[in-house]
């Protein structure tokens, strides 16, 4: 594991999220970009709210996916 993996996966997170824009990403894909589990992509996520970065969850689509956008 690189010495820095947790911040360069979390900058990744952060990218894919700005990149979906509107449409948001969801945690699963997320896991399968980053290649980790989806329970930690949502320790990523929280760290990364607690951090003050303005992400959240959108739960309005019609889907019933939970996508996360900035």
């Amino acid at each position: 594991m690189p010495r820095n993996s947790e911040v360069i996966r979390q900058w990744t997170v952060l990218r894919e999220i700005e990149h979906a824009r509107g449409a948001g990403v969801t945690i699963d894909d997320l896991a399968r970009l980053t290649g980790v589990t989806t329970r930690t992509i949502r320790r990523d996520l929280q760290a990364l709210e607690e951090s003050g970065f303005p992400i959240y969850d959108d739960r309005s689509r019609d889907d019933g996916r939970t996508r996360w956008i900035m």
